[in-house]
């Protein structure tokens, strides 16, 4: 049975620059047996000081009573988190909450990504290991900086770019160096031979292109959206491109995972991922439809649908995400307002979307749950294009 709780929250303080340090704020709190999420969600919607943190912290479900007449914001964090496994730190308007580290010690591997051809850096270059599947993404710089427990050191460190052979190192021989330059090589993609035609190769296009009403803010902590694309015509063929639509209301020049997932066909959710490279991509600063070729990669289009994925990533670079962007809706004069709003500062992208009688749009939580919006039906703008494979076959299966 789910109790609604109540707080007085009183603001002593008028709103304030973002340049003002937040935990300087005042407030006056009378608590009653309150979970400590709880306690952030009233802060939140009183302060517009906004909290972010992984869904999975069992800390947040521990309850309290305060009976505090004045403290500020800084202060009653570290009360809250006294003896918890918790750190947080600031920027802007928000507090990043996050767990502390071990006390174990730590293996720091720093370097620089380049090609192979000019010596010139890669820019997100995806680091993962092996076995643990941690990983971080390189700057725009193409430097990185990796911090590893003991336990990794045993483990292999994969680079990943699109464009690029991904290359594998031991954890031991890269902490053994103080700074260590991986280079990439292109890849040079070798096509089978063909017979020269004058018919040429047949695509279809699948997945939502309509006209975009509102827009999707896409955390860049590991959060996703996927659209369903469903094979209903039977088509033979494999993936040439997919397509987001990306709003000018987010920041454009984002990074972003591109995944694809075959269905659960018991749960109608994702499930295994066909792309065997992590796929990072950097837009621009340009809002609209973003193609990136996949073809290479021979992925066939599933009889049974698959799913096509944007991933928020987190380099770690804070300031070069920020875009003061408050809008809440793409189109001037709609009535659609975005969900997933985040305030007033956004560092990852936002995708647009449009309506639907049906949902075909699920997201990726923080918690690790792949989940539908109860709320509205809405489609993201996510698009494939198609080779069909036997254009023959297709035809046959459609008279």
């Amino acid at each position: 049975m789910i109790r609604y709780y109540s707080i007085v929250l009183f603001i002593f303080t008028a709103f304030q620059a973002f340049s003002q340090d937040i935990l300087l704020r005042e407030i006056k709190l009378d608590i009653n047996d309150l979970p400590i999420k709880n306690v952030l969600d009233h802060i939140s919607g009183n302060t517009g000081i906004y909290f972010t943190y992984a869904g999975n912290m069992d800390e947040m479900d521990k309850k309290v009573t305060l009976h505090i007449d004045k403290i500020t914001v800084g202060k009653l964090l570290t009360d809250l988190f006294y003896k918890c496994d918790i750190s947080y730190t600031t920027y802007a308007n928000q507090v990043i909450l996050k767990k502390k580290t071990s006390v174990e010690k730590l293996h720091p591997i720093r370097g620089i990504v380049l090609s192979s051809n000019d010596q010139q850096p890669v820019e997100f270059s995806t680091l993962q290991l092996k076995q643990s599947r941690k990983g971080t993404i390189a700057g725009e710089d193409g430097k990185f900086e990796f911090l590893l427990s003991e336990i990794n050191l045993k483990d292999s460190l994969v680079f990943y770019c699109i464009g690029y052979e991904p290359q594998t190192f031991s954890v031991k021989l890269l902490t053994g160096m103080e700074f260590h330059t991986v280079f990439l090589t292109p890849r040079v993609v070798e096509l089978n031979p063909v017979e020269l035609a004058v018919k040429k190769p047949e695509i279809k296009k699948e997945g939502n292109r309509g006209i975009a009403l509102g827009s999707l803010y896409l955390d860049t902590h590991g959060q996703q959206v996927a659209l369903f694309i469903d094979n209903k015509k039977k088509y033979d063929g494999k993936i040439k491109t997919v397509s987001y639509y990306l709003s000018g209301k987010g920041n454009t020049e984002a990074p972003f995972r591109i995944r694809i997932y075959s269905r659960n066909d018991s749960l109608g959710c994702p499930e295994t991922e066909l792309l065997p490279d992590i796929i990072v991509v950097k837009p621009g600063n340009k809002s609209g439809w973003f193609k990136v070729d996949i073809s290479r990669y021979n992925i066939r289009f599933p009889e049974s649908g698959l799913f096509i994925s944007m991933e928020g990533i987190y380099p770690g670079d804070y300031n070069y995400y920020i875009n003061a962007s408050n809008e809440e809706t793409e189109n001037e004069g709609a009535e659609e307002k975005d969900d997933f709003l985040q305030g007033s500062l956004d560092y990852g992208q936002r995708i647009g979307y449009s309506r639907f009688s049906h949902n075909n749009t699920w997201h990726y939580s923080l918690s690790n749950t792949w989940f539908q919006l109860d709320k509205r039906n809405f489609n993201v703008l996510i698009s494939a294009e198609i080779v069909m494979v036997n254009p023959k076959k297709h035809k046959k299966q459609s008279l």
